[in-house]
């Protein structure tokens, strides 16, 4: 990025490293110095993916957070990162995000760690873990990158028109599902943005390392644990509202909430599905019933037969995982950022533009 004078007018000073390779900026964090205010991003989504999870591996993990914010200025094709920061207008807009940089205040965010089970590897997410049709459409059209976010319009066009149910199982713990009561509550409702619930100063070396999940271990069918029971088109769980500058899939989100916030996408009319494109990047789609949401703090996916190799697909922050079973929990405002605003920036009508609950039974 070439330099434009807003650094040195507000007096700071910058580092700059060119990434070579797949995975240098996670190597770069695994050993920064923690006197950096700030590691900023130039990039899409995966870069901050890399920093996140250079930073989990480390033994201070948890002190790399709190110190060291990870904050994006958009150059890839979602940079979703940056929408939910600046809103639609300025989220892909280079200068609007080094301003933010500069002059946003400290905001802590969830992060999920994403565990498989065979292997028990987990990796931190810090946006969107996807099965079915969003991992597809995403992990599917790396060849089209030179379209930029449009890729992911054409991928979902492909997959409505295939439509049919992924071979997935779903359990959930403890979800809360009242839309009107979830959409109420977040109406009324409005976090601290500084506020990190269930996160302690750690007083240990073993307390300085990521947390390990609590509730990969209980059984299914016991604490609280549910399993979705119909043919499911896709599958999303996210930790910010936006995804992409044309799908607004977690509208209630709040950063900080403590929650992953998962969508299982019944299989729908191809009809409606093609319908709801106009009104996805204003949060639409959540009043259609068939998009069942779920408030919950842990989910698992769990892939169910056999099925075509452009199928199997299951992403975390837009990067492939292997596809087989994993657990996602939630670990409460370990990521910080930098905010103006102290909040997800959504279209100021969500909620109250008369929407009714639609479709489905």
């Amino acid at each position: 990025m070439e330099n434009t004078g807003a650094e040195e007018a507000a007096h700071c000073s910058f580092d700059v490293v060119y990434t070579t390779h797949g995975g240098h900026a996670g190597e770069l964090c695994l050993t920064l110095p923690l006197t950096y205010d700030a590691v900023i991003t130039v990039s899409g989504d995966g870069t901050p993916y890399e920093v996140v999870n250079g930073f989990a591996k480390r033994l201070d993990a948890r002190t790399a957070f709190e110190k060291v914010a990870v904050v994006p200025i958009p150059a890839g094709s979602g940079n979703a990162f940056s929408l939910n920061l600046l809103g639609l207008v300025d989220g892909f807009d280079p200068v609007a995000s080094l301003l933010n940089a500069i002059k946003g205040t400290p905001m802590h965010l969830d992060l999920a760690s994403v565990t498989l089970f065979k292997s028990r590897e987990t990796v931190y997410s810090f946006l969107s873990q996807s099965g079915g049709l969003m991992a597809e459409l995403d992990l599917g059209t790396e060849h089209l990158r030179w379209m930029g976010d449009t890729r992911f319009m054409v991928g979902f066009l492909k997959g409505v028109i295939t439509n049919t149910p992924r071979q997935l199982r779903v359990l959930i713990k403890e979800p809360e599902t009242d839309k009107p009561k979830l959409l109420d509550e977040f109406l009324t409702t409005t976090l601290p943005p500084t506020l990190a619930p269930g996160v302690e100063a750690p007083t240990s070396d073993a307390q300085q390392r990521m947390p390990l999940p609590k509730y990969i271990d209980e059984s299914e069918g016991t604490n609280g644990w549910i399993e979705f029971d119909k043919p499911i088109l896709y599958t999303y769980g996210g930790l910010m509202p936006y995804v992409a500058r044309d799908l607004m899939d977690f509208p209630i989100k709040q950063p900080c909430d403590g929650f992953i916030h998962l969508v299982v996408q019944e299989i729908e009319t191809r009809a409606t599905m093609v319908k709801m494109i106009d009104g996805a990047p204003k949060g639409e789609p959540f009043y259609l019933n068939t998009h069942r949401y779920h408030k919950t703090r842990a989910y698992r996916i769990i892939p169910t037969g056999p099925t075509s190799k452009d199928r199997e697909c299951f992403s975390v922050d837009g990067e492939r995982i292997p596809y087989e079973g994993f657990h996602v929990e939630v670990h409460s405002g370990l990521l910080q950022t930098f905010s103006m605003h102290g909040k997800f920036i959504i279209p100021e009508t969500f909620g109250k533009d008369g929407f009714k609950f639609h479709g489905g039974d």
